[in-house]
């Protein structure tokens, strides 16, 4: 059995098996859903933002704006346009970069307020940059980096300050350095290692050998002491020399 229809959309009469349709195409259908759509969006939009002067048309919205460059009156179908063609925004863009140059070279110079707005200084090398977000401190990833790594080190200084007040140490060069006095011949070094002793392989070898002959001597002098332990304690002595070895080196 087939009806006779009246599209909704178009107004086009057509057949059609299904008694409940309403649509001579599924274009038509798409169509008339988007129109219906964009016209409950179109009242809130005309509530929120008057002044882009929205309007309906062939079931889609378009928005009447004024080119900034060249003040032609233009209809885009997009909110966020600005410029009515590539020219005038290439234009537009050439102009901007030229104050936005200016404006970094010669910092106490008067910029455009909203560039004024986006001049930022970065917290790591002072250089001054760029930004659309107000939360913006550093012109590159590089400077956030070394940032990060700066104040790390300053937490350990001062960790380790803590632990012991009288430690001596400074930042040089993106490593933590420390100000010691060499064990052996008392000058004073700066090294990046917080358990270092002496202030060369020199000072450390002469101090190695230094204790090794301390320790002969001490040695020497100990098993001088134990050989004149008399004869009917020699046992002890055997068994003392047995379990304790390095008392007896030579």
């Amino acid at each position: 059995m087939s009806f006779a229809k009246t599209c909704k959309f178009c107004g086009k009469s057509f057949i059609t098996r299904r008694y409940a349709a309403l649509f001579c195409s599924s274009e038509c259908c798409q169509k008339y859903r988007r129109k219906e759509a964009n016209e409950r969006l179109l009242s809130a939009i005309k509530d929120k933002s008057p002044d882009e002067r929205p309007f309906l048309r062939d079931s889609y919205i378009y928005y009447s704006k004024s080119c900034p460059e060249c003040g032609r009156t233009f209809e885009t179908k997009h909110i966020d346009d600005k410029y009515c063609s590539t020219t005038c925004q290439e234009c537009a863009s050439k102009r901007n970069a030229a104050l936005i140059e200016n404006a970094l070279e010669n910092p106490h110079s008067n910029p455009d307020p909203h560039i004024a707005n986006l001049m930022k200084v970065c917290a790591d090398c002072g250089k001054r940059f760029m930004s659309v977000r107000p939360t913006a401190r550093f012109c590159s990833h590089a400077c956030y980096l070394h940032y990060r790594k700066i104040e790390s080190l300053k937490k350990r200084i001062e960790d380790n300050r803590k632990l012991d007040p009288t430690l001596e140490a400074y930042i040089k060069d993106d490593f933590v350095y420390y100000r010691k006095s060499c064990k052996f011949c008392g000058k004073s070094y700066e090294t990046i290692k917080k358990n270092s002793s002496f202030c060369s392989d020199d000072c450390f070898m002469r101090s190695m050998y230094k204790k090794r002959d301390e320790t002969r001597k001490r040695n020497q002098q100990i098993n001088k002491a134990l050989q004149r332990i008399p004869d009917e304690k020699k046992g002890v002595y055997l068994k003392i020399k047995k379990m304790c070895p390095q008392l007896f080196v030579s």
